[in-house]
């Protein structure tokens, strides 16, 4: 069965995926230590987008950074 095209087709590649779990990271290890809510509560969103590999910019403007197969 072939694969359909949806909205939530993976659209990052690896390189990407790993430079959002080190933002991830650093908002979460910023916003603890300094006690700002706001950033460790900013880093949830690109949680899911490095989690799903879906990111919705890249979406948008019809960048596909995943390799063909990763599909």
């Amino acid at each position: 069965m072939a694969q359909q095209d949806s909205l939530f087709t993976h659209n990052m590649g690896f390189y990407d995926i790993i430079v959002r779990y080190t933002i991830m990271m650093l908002l979460g290890i910023i916003g603890g230590l300094t006690g700002q809510l706001w950033l460790m509560a900013l880093a949830i969103p690109v949680f899911l987008i490095a989690i799903l590999g879906w990111c919705p910019m890249y979406a948008v403007l019809g960048i596909n950074t995943c390799a063909p197969a990763e599909h």
